[in-house]
């Protein structure tokens, strides 16, 4: 009678370890289709310049006049010589 009790524990814990070893299995192939998440360094740097772009608010139209003289006022290329 124990010898029975013995057999049964051991098909009992061998079912629960094979639910478990697939459900690990199926979580860790789930975990490999998901899209890599974002390092926290890159979403808190996104987030600033989100924030540091609406506190400057919207960019004036003068700085349009500004960027085209930029290379001739900062000493660029000569046009001629």
């Amino acid at each position: 009678m124990d010898e029975w009790n013995m057999d049964l524990h051991h098909c009992l814990a061998r079912e629960r370890l094979e639910r478990i070893r697939a459900g690990a299995e199926r979580a860790a192939r789930l975990r490999d289709t998901r899209p890599p998440r974002r390092p926290v360094r890159v979403a808190l740097g996104t987030a600033l310049l989100a924030i540091g772009r609406w506190v400057m608010g919207p960019v004036p139209d003068w700085t349009d006049e500004v960027t085209r003289s930029a290379p001739a006022a900062s000493g660029g290329t000569p046009t001629s010589r």
